[in-house]
């Protein structure tokens, strides 16, 4: 990649990163390329919300929601979020091989 095309590819991704942050939508923690897709393991990040550090799993997404499901014990439960409000996580982190 020559210089002139990284200066130029730079410059968009500022410029998208800084039209995302007027309109709110910018999560400066979150890496830009990570998708949520149905069976991904997710993380409620919004502290506002009853389910803050839950774990899930998304059973679908659609018009910019995800409906996660919890499973606790003798209870499962399936919430749905702004794709905002929740990040992905690795699901097998933390468990021995």
């Amino acid at each position: 990649m020559s210089l002139r095309q990284h200066a130029s590819q730079s410059s968009v991704t500022m410029s998208l990163n800084s039209a995302a942050l007027a309109c709110g939508s910018f999560h400066p923690k979150r890496s830009q390329n990570t998708m949520i897709l149905p069976g991904s393991a997710v993380k409620v990040t919004n502290p506002d919300d009853t389910y803050y550090q839950f774990q899930g799993l998304v059973q679908r997404v659609s018009d910019g929601k995800a409906a996660v499901l919890f499973e606790g014990g003798n209870w499962d439960h399936s919430v749905t979020f702004l794709l905002t409000e929740i990040e992905s996580v690795d699901a097998k982190a933390g468990r021995k091989k």
